[in-house]
């Protein structure tokens, strides 16, 4: 092989090696902005969906404390209704109490 063709194989290996380093730099720069921009994206995935959490746990507590309220007023309106009930027998039970009184 002459000299020439020596220097020009030498040249051109000297040539891709360089392309090839370049490339591998390009390379692990576009895996870093992807890194980022990967990590960027689970970030707001994140905090949407802790933004979610958040008020899928409110509304279930306003459910909660309407339930509970709800519930707080229907045993109010029984203890009304049974106290009503209680009030209405105390002529009755007084004059059972007075006719056993008597009758001892």
């Amino acid at each position: 092989m002459s000299q020439d063709a020596i220097t020009e194989v030498l040249r051109i290996e000297e040539k891709m090696n360089q392309m090839r380093e370049e490339t591998a730099a390009d390379c692990r720069q576009k895996l870093l902005t992807a890194q980022r921009s990967a990590e960027c994206l689970r970030e707001q995935a994140r905090a949407e969906a802790e933004a979610e959490v958040r008020e899928m746990m409110s509304e279930a507590e306003r459910q909660a404390a309407q339930a509970t309220y709800h519930a707080l007023e229907e045993a109010s309106a029984q203890w009304e209704h049974k106290k009503e009930e209680a009030r209405q027998r105390i002529p009755q039970a007084a004059r059972w109490i007075m006719e056993k009184v008597v009758e001892r």
